[in-house]
């Protein structure tokens, strides 16, 4: 599994940028969207980001703290430089979050069928991969 440094951008005053961004930089931001334009959302805008994964590792040990200048750039950066516009950054260390090898089967069931076991980790690192093998999990269950 992979780590990531996951967080939250609020700004007072919009970005204009829109929807969701996915970057894929390992080291900088993969992913990037925008809170307040989802259904049934509003308000404030707000944007929840992914770190890569190299730059995740690399800083996996580091305060939340120490990192939020780091980060704040990153996300102004992706967000066309929209940095003094900021006015909240929160972030959240992600030690397992990204399956980097997946068992290559949809779950696993013991024999008499008391227990089984599914997620992301099982077919990929997608949450579609996690739905899938929840999905299986389910049809193969004896009662």
């Amino acid at each position: 599994m992979a780590p990531c440094w996951a967080g939250l951008a609020a700004y007072a005053v919009p970005t204009g940028r829109d929807g969701a961004i996915r970057l894929g930089d390992d080291d900088g931001l993969v992913w990037a969207a925008r809170n307040d334009t989802k259904p049934g959302r509003g308000g404030v805008e707000s944007w929840t980001f992914h770190a890569g994964p190299g730059r995740s590792t690399r800083f996996l040990e580091a305060a939340p703290d120490e990192l939020v200048p780091r980060m704040a750039a990153l996300v102004g950066d992706a967000l066309g430089g929209k940095l003094a516009r900021m006015t909240t950054l929160t972030l959240h260390r992600w030690r397992y979050a990204q399956v980097t090898r997946s068992l290559g089967e949809p779950f696993r069931l013991l024999a008499d069928g008391s227990l089984g076991l599914c997620g992301d980790w099982c077919l990929g690192p997608r949450v579609e991969a996690a739905w899938l093998s929840g999905r299986a999990l389910g049809r193969a269950l004896p009662w």
